[in-house]
């Protein structure tokens, strides 16, 4: 045997470890109903459709496949499908945190109606471990889908953010009088996939769609009374499943294309599992039906296989000249998903969340979701304006910055809508007749949803683009004007850091018959999550500003995390015309928390400005060698 076949069977054997152990994990969570996975309240015994639950055992079959046709292969498959179980993970902590919302037919169904409430038994602990042991061999899957790419790929590089490090000029060939910078040439970067990363975006899109609510309805379920989506872990499920998806698809599109087919399908497959168990588990007679979420979900994971299909046969580097490398692109892209989740927000905000009885609730009964329609509206027109600044070349800077920060206003709005919805279903299940009436999703509650997933998006591709812009800026700043005006700003930002949770942690109102209004730290419902995506907003804000090297950054980020941060402070009407509505300390709060900000611009700005720079270009001297320019304030320039 030549070295190069055994070179080639460690691989195939390293590869086929990795996919035995996500096997084995598969095989685990199929097997857990063995074990009580509840305890009863009575005592009865409790029913499991555990044929259902081998669905599981698919992605670690696939990625098997792969490891003996080509090690490779089986290596993207197994750190695809590993690393889904992050999102597995945060589901299937309901099972031992939130049992008594668990519809899970494939790990115990209730046989009598004194049943509830459950206690978590040994069967849930189990299935976190397999979960763990998932998450553990995606992550040395990836680690070794990277050293195995990267072999192919002397000189590698970001695919999404630049291109390989330029060769080095050496001493003798240097000229002491130019800057290093003039030295090196135009990175390249891999073009950019737009048909494959579009699909995959809305596989990503529809994947959060299909896990923001529970696969099954009707049946058992009809005799509980659950609130609306998910638990607070799944919702966490779903976002985590949506952002593992789309960085999935982005990594894929620098991929030769049969890696980016075996990374996307092990993904899609893995991410499918939720949806395929619940099919099963119908069909061997589980009692009850499937939600029409579970096609939303099986639909976002074809599409996200399907982008591998569209992934280029070579994958290429383009030259600094190249338009798709440039920041336009992701920044059109941006507005685009921008302008698309300000509409949807826009729509929800006017729509019905939820149907009653298949219809929209009258004004009696939708009482509760009328407070959820203004956070929409509201979050709906700073992520739209941003989007339009965007388009604009001269203000694309501000938007691209906007966008990066906005979006945690359609994460607030996403908060408290979900949390009334939550309080509509779980209140209102029946009626003074005896009649039981269903609440269902309605077009609004898809609308916010999509709407949020979009204006996430809108975020990340807008921070591609403003990377780019800053790595394509000819400017070359002075390293210790930089750092001082970094260490400066970065004190402002650790003193807002810490004043963002104090002012959100505050009731804006009270006197409402409740202890207090929803606040950042008030319980550990939807409420309350929505109030952290503000803070993730103000933080973001803070420390964009205090880091970048752009006086119009420094300017525009602090001013964006004002206008997310200000959102609590426009209460809904139907709210304030309730007896006794009065504004609380938080309201307060957040108004000095929001001039503060303002003026935190204005000097982040300031500082920033005051950077002093060199062109990248010197010009020649008096004896003809090229002498670097003056070292000149930003703010100097024209």
């Amino acid at each position: 045997m030549t070295g190069a076949d055994r070179t080639q069977a460690a691989a195939r054997n390293r590869a086929a470890m990795l996919a035995s152990l996500l096997l084995a994990a598969g095989v685990v969570v199929a097997a857990t109903p063995v074990l009580p996975v509840v305890h009863p309240a009575d005592g009865a015994a409790v029913s499991a459709y555990a044929i259902a639950g081998w669905a599981a055992v698919l992605p670690g079959l696939l990625a098997l496949i792969l490891a003996v046709v080509r090690p490779v292969l089986g290596v993207a498959a197994t750190a695809g499908a590993g690393l889904i179980g992050i999102a597995r993970l945060l589901a299937d902590l309901a099972v031992v945190a939130e049992t008594d919302r668990v519809s899970r037919p494939e790990l115990f169904v209730e046989t009598t109606d004194r049943a509830r409430p459950f206690a978590a038994a040994a069967g849930g602990w189990v299935l976190l471990g397999a979960d763990l042991l998932m998450i553990v061999v995606g992550v040395l899957a990836a680690r070794r889908l990277a050293a195995e790419v990267g072999e192919r790929d002397e000189r590698r590089g970001d695919a999404l953010f630049g291109g390989p490090p330029p060769d080095p000029v050496s001493a003798a060939e240097a000229d002491p009088g130019v800057p290093a910078a003039a030295l090196e040439p135009p990175p390249g970067r891999r073009r950019l996939n737009l048909p494959m990363l579009g699909v995959g975006f809305l596989g990503a899109v529809l994947l959060l769609v299909g896990n923001l609510d529970i696969p099954y309805q009707g049946g058992y379920l009809a005799l509980r009374v659950l609130p609306f989506g998910t638990s607070v872990s799944g919702l966490a499920a779903a976002v985590v499943l949506s952002v593992i998806a789309a960085g999935a698809v982005l990594v894929a599109a620098a991929l030769p294309r049969d890696v980016a087919q075996a990374l996307l399908g092990g993904t899609a497959l893995a991410a499918a599992v939720p949806s395929l168990t619940a099919v099963v588990a119908v069909v061997a007679g589980a009692p009850t039906g499937l939600s029409a979420v579970v096609w939303w979900a099986l639909a976002g994971a074809a599409l996200l296989a399907a982008a591998g299909l569209l992934a280029r046969r070579a994958v290429g580097r383009s030259g600094g000249s190249d338009t798709l490398a440039s920041p336009a692109t992701p920044t059109l892209i941006a507005a685009i998903c921008a302008l698309a989740a300000a509409a949807a927000l826009g729509a929800a905000s006017q729509t019905s969340l939820l149907y009653l009885d298949g219809a929209p609730p009258d004004e009696v009964s939708g009482v509760l979701l009328a407070p959820a329609a203004l956070p929409l509206l509201i979050a709906a027109i700073p992520v739209g304006l941003a989007a339009v600044l965007a388009l604009v070349p001269a203000t694309a800077v501000v938007g691209r910055t906007g966008l990066m920060i906005v979006w945690a206003g359609a994460g607030y709005a996403l908060g408290r809508a979900f949390w009334a919805t939550s309080l509509v279903s779980a209140t209102s299940s029946g009626s003074t007749t005896g009649i039981t009436h269903t609440w269902t999703i309605g077009p609004g509650g898809w609308l916010m949803s999509v709407g949020a997933a979009l204006a996430v998006a809108a975020a990340v591709l807008a921070a591609t683009g403003h990377r780019r812009a800053e790595q394509a800026s000819p400017e070359v700043v002075d390293d210790d004007s930089l750092a001082a005006s970094r260490a400066a700003r970065r004190w402002i930002a650790v003193a807002g850091s810490v004043a963002v949770p104090v002012a959100l942690a505050l009731p804006v109102y009270s006197g409402l018959g409740v202890s207090s209004a929803p606040s950042l730290l008030h319980g550990l419902d939807l409420d309350t999550w929505a109030f952290w995506a503000l803070a993730v907003g103000g933080w973001l804000g803070l420390w964009l500003g205090a880091t970048t090297r752009s006086a119009l950054v420094a300017a525009t980020a602090p001013v964006a995390a004002a206008t997310v941060l200000a959102q609590p402070l426009l209460v809904p009407g139907v709210v304030r015309g309730l007896p006794g509505f009065t504004l609380a300390a938080g309201f307060w709060a957040i108004v000095v928390l929001v001039i503060v900000l303002l003026g935190v611009a204005a000097v982040d700005a300031r500082s920033a400005a005051g950077v002093r720079t060199r062109s990248p270009w010197p010009a020649g001297g008096a004896d003809g060698r090229p002498q670097p320019d003056p070292v000149e304030p930003k703010g100097s320039r024209g």
